[in-house]
């Protein structure tokens, strides 16, 4: 065999050994986004169900028209980080 060729089934081999390490690579990359997008998806779920009442509606236009759309967002943020943190102290206590 030519020298050539031998340099070329080599270089073949090491882009075919890299690959497959970059394949493995990102398909851990992907399931640690896949783990966390779970959590995501729950809590979206859960939104959807509790803002389809009406009453939950109703009472979040009184309280934007109540207290302002600055106040509102930073109600809301802190709102969240509270239901958050809730979460996850349940969560802890099992």
């Amino acid at each position: 065999m030519s020298t050539r060729v031998k340099e070329l089934q080599y270089q073949h081999e090491q882009l075919r050994r890299r690959s497959a390490a970059e394949r493995e690579e990102i398909a851990d990359i992907v399931y640690g986004l896949d783990e966390r997008l779970h959590g995501v998806g729950r809590a979206v779920d859960r939104v959807r169900s509790i803002a389809k009442h009406p009453l939950v509606i109703a009472a979040g236009i009184g309280l934007f028209l109540a207290i302002g759309p600055a106040r509102f967002v930073r109600f809301a943020g802190r709102a969240a980080v509270l239901a958050a943190t809730a979460r996850k102290l349940r969560y802890l206590r099992g």
